[in-house]
C-alpha cells in the first residue's frame, strides 16, 4: 500500500523526478537553460536523472547552478540579461525576488496550458511561480538517547536539550523563518507576534543554528544534534534499507508547510524552455 511516510521518503528523488517532463515541441535550436537546484540527496538525483532526461527530451542543454544561495546572484544580474532562466527556491525567496521584478507573479494556462492542470494549492495566492511538491515542517529526533517522542514544538526548549537541539538561521532559512513564526503563535497573540517569538527563542539557548537543511540531517545522523527542526522527507529517507535511528513527530500544535517552488525571470530569452520545466507540475501528485 502507498501510504504518505512512504511516498516521502523518497522526497528528495522520486519527487523531484516527476517535475520536469511535460510533453512539448521545441522549434528553435538547441539553447541553454540556467537554472537553480539544490546540492546533497536532491542534487545528485537531478543531475544523474532528471536533467539528462529533459535535455534529451527538449533538445537543449542544462547549466544547474547548485551553489546556494542563489537570490544574491540572481539580484547581482541584469533584469534583460538573468543569471537564471529558471530559479527553484523556496516560497520566501520567491516572493521576495517578486517584489523586485527578478520573476514572474503567475504563470497562466495562457502562458502554458497544462498549468490548468495542476493541484490548486500549486499555484494559489500564497505562492508566486508553481509549486512542484511539499513537506511538512517538524520535529526530528534521535531514538536512541532515551527521548519521549515530542508532542509539542515546546518540547524542543526542554531543558535536556541544552547544547542538543538545533534549528536554522533566521535571516537564511525558511525553516528557521516558519519556526519562529509559530514561537509567536504558541506564545504570543499569532504568527506576526515576533516580540513573543523571540523571547520565545531565549528559552532554547544553547542552540546550534545551521543554514541548510541538508546540515541538520547529518547533525542528526552523527548525533550532533538530538532534536531539531527539519522537514519530514529529511528524515524518512532513513528508513527501510536505509534505517537510521531517528524519526520525525508532527507537533500537536500543527505543521508548517516548506515548499518547493519553481518561477521563470522574465528577463530570460529561453521563453518556451523554461516555461515547459517549470509547467510539468500537473505530472506529480500532491504529497499534502
Amino acid at each position: 500500500m502507498i501510504t504518505r511516510r512512504n511516498a516521502l521518503k523518497a522526497g528528495a528523488g522520486l519527487a523531484a523526478a516527476g517535475t520536469l517532463g511535460a510533453p512539448a515541441i521545441l522549434h528553435a535550436q538547441a539553447a541553454t537553460l540556467k537554472i537553480t537546484t539544490w546540492g546533497g540527496k536532491w542534487g545528485d538525483i537531478m543531475k544523474a536523472t532528471v536533467l539528462p532526461a529533459f535535455e534529451k527530451e527538449f533538445k537543449c542543454t542544462v547549466s544547474a547552478d547548485q551553489a546556494f544561495p542563489f537570490v544574491p546572484k540572481l539580484q547581482a544580474s541584469p533584469k534583460n540579461d538573468p543569471l537564471y532562466d529558471v530559479l527553484h527556491t523556496n516560497s520566501n525567496e520567491q516572493w521576495n525576488c517578486f517584489t523586485e521584478g527578478l520573476v514572474m507573479d503567475k504563470i497562466t494556462p495562457k502562458q502554458a496550458p497544462n498549468v490548468a492542470d495542476v493541484y490548486p494549492w500549486a499555484t494559489s495566492d500564497k505562492i508566486v511561480g508553481v509549486a512542484i511538491f511539499t513537506s511538512a515542517i517538524g520535529l526530528g529526533y534521535r531514538t536512541d538517547k532515551g527521548l519521549t517522542k515530542p508532542t509539542s514544538w515546546k518540547d524542543l526548549a526542554d531543558p535536556k536539550l541544552a547544547g542538543a537541539r538545533g534549528s536554522y538561521i533566521i535571516p537564511v532559512n525558511s525553516l528557521g523563518q516558519c519556526h519562529l513564526m509559530m514561537l509567536g503563535k504558541l506564545y504570543g497573540k499569532g504568527l506576526q507576534d515576533l516580540d513573543a517569538a523571540y523571547k520565545a527563542l531565549e528559552q532554547l539557548k544553547p542552540i546550534k543554528l545551521v543554514d541548510f537543511t541538508g546540515q541538520m540531517e547529518k547533525m542528526l545522523l552523527s548525533a550532533e544534534v538530538s532534536m531539531g527542526v527539519i522537514h519530514d522527507s529529511g528524515v524518512y529517507r532513513y528508513e527501510g534499507d536505509n534505517k537510521q535511528p531517528v524519526d520525525f513527530a508532527s507537533p500537536s500544535e500543527g505543521v508548517m508547510a516548506l515548499e518547493q517552488v519553481l518561477n521563470v525571470t522574465p528577463g530570460s530569452d529561453r521563453k518556451s524552455t523554461r516555461l515547459n520545466s517549470v509547467t510539468a507540475t500537473s505530472r506529480m501528485p500532491s504529497s499534502a
